[in-house]
């Protein structure tokens, strides 16, 4: 069965990032796999901002501990993010549609 998708404005995203040093890891899909590296949070915010749509990411990407999930074009970016934080706001956003948010 699909996962129901929420999407999250880029506020909610960036409150559910994993900051270290103002660096943030992130997961670029590339055709062997999956590139892996550290952004800086000014990068990642504008990523965030400039997105077509963000949404909480399925079991895999937060096995992963890269929940959020950003396109821009045509690439997807998997953030880093707190699971603990995207299941709160999961269970608080429920089904909301991009439209609603």
């Amino acid at each position: 069965m699909e996962q129901e998708k929420i999407f999250l404005t880029p506020q909610q995203a960036r409150d559910c990032l994993i900051v270290k040093d103002k660096q943030v890891h992130n997961f670029i899909p590339m055709g062997f796999g999956l590139c892996g590296a550290d952004w800086h949070i000014f990068d990642v915010e504008q990523c965030l901002d400039e997105a077509t749509s963000i949404e909480i990411g399925g079991d895999n990407c937060r096995k992963l501990g890269h929940g959020i999930v950003a396109i821009k074009g045509d690439n997807v970016y998997f953030f880093e993010a707190d699971n603990d934080k995207i299941t709160d706001l999961e269970n608080k956003l429920g089904g909301l549609n991009q439209d609603e948010l």
